[in-house]
């Protein structure tokens, strides 16, 4: 019983820590006109902050891999959460773009110790390891819901940078660090909630409770993959570049959807009610994510459903790049596309698993697709909206296009075109179920 309590209690603290995580992660993305407003930069320069937070995600990944076997894990929750704070409590104060970059690499890191660290508890001493991943990844969405509540209500829209097509756009508010303004509550709330996660990590380890916890791995018998086959150089060629362009799809859309929906001439919709749809995509999201893990524990052909998701997104985007819309209509389909969104990197790598063992050297492949060749995307979306803020749904038609492409190509190169449903749904790794949910971007 007092290891089932044990159990119970380390699971608590790293939810807590999770969902902090996606709580920060988009407090600090949604915010971005107020960010890019202190720092004095414009949109295209604000935006190396997500190719710094994406490269900080990679190495925490890393990282987290390399000491969690060495270190404690709740030691370095317990530092890395307060690190964090403090960060955080700090963060719209901030008006050096050099400072402001360096928070979003420290953000990124601690999101990918936290993400790789958990995942590894989880696969180590969870009874159930594929449920408790199913919710480990969900309260990070869950987090990233709090985080964009949170920037709806404290939003003060004199605060954000003018739209460029804004006749002020030119004319600055300077923010005094040490003038307490509303709006600095959206990070201030949660940078003590990760003060109160610091406290729970160390009692932790003050009460040993990572050491107390031995509960049987999971049997081999039930991940592994039989007769795993080796994949083409041609096929693993159209598997990484149709990650990429669903990382790109789905980074590009949460990273600017506020940014772009608030300054389109065409919507003509207010900080506020873009703020509110941002809640909405994430609320989409989260639920798109439960749908996907739900379809991949049922016997449905992967190849199909990657399809029909990729062929909708494309449909959308279409209608959205051509169709004159009312803005809640505009609004509400960018939400559905978050649905759908959620899913096409964990059904490019599950579909990538029927075809041969990922954990068999080949998870390179995924960092590669969905890390470092998108960690210049937002840097060009960045620019290219402020040249011509409907450059992002420009990118996103494009984005969407070449996912169908490439997705099709790959299916077309892969070694085993039919494969059977069974496999190509639950007889994958857990391993890979694992990382097809957590991807880092």
């Amino acid at each position: 019983m007092s290891n089932s309590y044990d159990r119970t209690f380390l699971f608590l603290g790293i939810a807590w820590v999770r969902t902090l995580c996606g709580l920060f992660i988009a407090t600090t993305s949604i915010s971005i006109p107020v960010l890019a407003h202190n720092v004095e930069s414009d949109l295209g320069t604000t935006s190396w902050m997500f190719t710094f937070r994406i490269f900080g995600a990679f190495l925490g990944g890393v990282l987290g891999s390399t000491c969690a076997k060495q270190v404690n894990p709740n030691k370095i929750f317990a530092v890395a959460t307060f690190v964090a704070a403090v960060a955080l409590y700090w963060t719209p104060s901030i008006t050096s773009l050099t400072v402001l970059l360096l928070v979003c690499l420290l953000f990124g890191t601690i999101h990918g110790l936290v993400d790789s660290i958990g995942q590894i508890i989880i696969l180590e001493h969870a009874l159930k390891p594929g449920l408790f991943i199913l919710g480990f990844h969900a309260l990070f969405t869950f987090g990233s819901i709090l985080g964009a509540l949170l920037v709806r209500v404290f939003l003060d829209p004199s605060l954000e940078q003018p739209c460029p097509n804004d006749p002020e756009h030119h004319k600055r508010i300077v923010l005094l660090p040490e003038v307490l303004n509303s709006f600095q509550y959206a990070f201030i709330v949660p940078a003590y909630a990760l003060f109160a996660a610091v406290i729970i990590q160390f009692i932790q380890v003050y009460l040993s409770t990572y050491e107390k916890v031995n509960v049987p791995k999971t049997s081999m018998s039930e991940t592994a993959i039989n007769e795993p086959i080796r994949p083409s150089k041609i096929f693993l060629v159209f598997y990484i570049g149709t990650l990429f362009f669903a990382a790109t799809s789905y980074q590009v859309t949460f990273s600017f959807l506020h940014p772009f929906t608030r300054c389109d001439d065409y919507l003509q919709v207010s900080s506020e009610e873009s703020a509110t749809n941002v809640i909405w995509y994430w609320f989409a999201n989260m639920l798109g994510r439960f749908f996907i893990m739900y379809l991949l524990n049922k016997k449905y052909n992967v190849r199909k459903i990657f399809t029909s998701v990729a062929s909708l997104l494309l449909l959308i985007q279409l209608i959205l790049e051509f169709a004159p819309l009312p803005a809640y209509v505009f609004m509400a389909l960018e939400d559905i596309c978050g649905f759908l969104l959620s899913g096409v990197i964990p059904l490019c790598i599950v579909y990538a698993s029927s075809q041969f063992d990922l954990c068999e050297g080949y998870m390179w492949t995924i960092y590669v697709g969905c890390n470092l060749l998108c960690m210049f995307n937002p840097v060009a979306i960045g620019f290219w909206m402020t040249i011509d803020n409907r450059g992002f749904v420009h990118a996103l038609l494009i984005a969407c296009a070449s996912l169908l492409l490439f997705q099709q190509l790959m299916f077309h190169s892969a070694k085993t075109i039919n494969v059977p449903a069974e496999k190509s749904s639950s007889g994958i790794s857990l391993s890979a179920i694992s990382s097809a949910i957590s991807i880092k971007i």
